[in-house]
């Protein structure tokens, strides 16, 4: 799996560990280029990363179809969406992980720091899975 880096943004390289990893995947099914259209709608939970209240990392996993690689790369490149997207172009994540159903519904979940699934769904269309999201991840300051 290779890991796609943001031309402009150096601090994309720059791991850091969180309680909760939000991973968003896309597997060969789905159109790549509507993938990478709509992953500036993340952007406003994004800034979470950087905050201190919040202890979530987002992960953003792209399986391209069959020879359809180097296209993805070019599309994301021109997107200019500012974030780490892994390019899984042998379907590691998918062999690594069968028990993900096939239904997409089920491609957008919250992992704890023991990579158990705690929530299911997408907080970008659907705003109780949002607040349930922001209610988890919250750090209990004070």
């Amino acid at each position: 799996m290779k890991k796609w880096v943001p031309q402009n943004n150096n601090s994309a390289t720059k791991v850091d560990t969180k309680k909760f990893s939000f991973i968003v995947y896309a597997d060969s099914s789905q159109c790549s280029s509507c993938f990478i259209n709509g992953l500036k709608e993340w952007n406003e939970l994004l800034g979470l990363e950087n905050s201190k209240k919040y202890n979530i990392q987002f992960v953003f996993i792209l399986e391209p179809r069959l020879g359809e690689c180097n296209l993805t790369w070019h599309r994301l490149n021109n997107s200019h969406f500012n974030h780490v997207v892994f390019i899984d172009k042998q379907y590691l994540f998918r062999k690594t992980n069968p028990q993900i159903p096939n239904e997409r519904m089920y491609h957008t979940f919250l992992l704890d720091s023991n990579n158990n699934v705690v929530l299911v769904g997408n907080p970008i269309t659907n705003e109780k899975i949002k607040k349930m999201m922001l209610a988890i991840v919250n750090k209990k300051l004070g």
